[in-house]
């Protein structure tokens, strides 16, 4: 169970228990005195007063809204969960033959053919693919910029494992069913 679910089930919990205290309030101020307005004469009638219509109105109103949360947040509940591990397929921006330096240079959605890159910043938020095709990078070191916390994870762990245990690093990537791609 998610912490969303979890979130819904409270909220879902408080609605019902909102519901059940104003409950007798709803039945203290609509039917009651429809009932005894029918038991007693028609020249003795309870009158009703303008706070009693307005508190109908606000009892109304509240039972009403707290339905519509519930529908809300049963709606919310049932909706699939998004799991994004692999892109879509998409045609990527095709940028060729470009000599880009000291900018930054987005990477997601862009294949790049026959590029330089002289002193980038290269920026990757993870939200589509990209590629290389005999490109070249000129500067002394190489610098990524995101703004998402899995591409930060991913570039943070690959750093670690690096400097703790050396050697090549090669990255396995897999289908939707797990198994390894060539």
């Amino acid at each position: 169970m998610t912490w969303d679910q979890v979130n819904a089930l409270l909220a879902l919990g408080l609605l019902i228990v909102a519901f059940l205290a104003a409950l007798p309030v709803w039945i203290t101020i609509w039917p009651m005195p429809q009932i005894k307005r029918k038991s007693q004469s028609e020249d003795s009638a309870v009158k009703s007063t303008p706070f009693a219509r307005r508190l109908k109105w606000i009892s109304v109103s509240l039972v009403a809204s707290l339905g519509f949360s519930a529908a809300a947040i049963i709606g919310a509940w049932w909706q699939p969960a998004i799991r994004v591990t692999h892109f879509p397929p998409m045609k990527l921006e095709q940028v060729n033959d470009k000599y880009f330096k000291n900018e930054v240079v987005k990477l997601d959605g862009k294949q790049f053919n026959h590029v330089t890159f002289e002193n980038v910043t290269y920026l990757y938020d993870g939200t589509a693919s990209y590629s290389f095709n005999d490109c070249h990078n000129r500067g002394a070191e190489i610098r990524i910029q995101t703004n998402s916390d899995a591409v930060e994870g991913g570039l943070s762990l690959q750093k670690i494992l690096q400097q703790q245990f050396g050697g090549a690093m090669r990255i396995i990537q897999v289908d939707d069913k797990g198994n390894p791609l060539p």
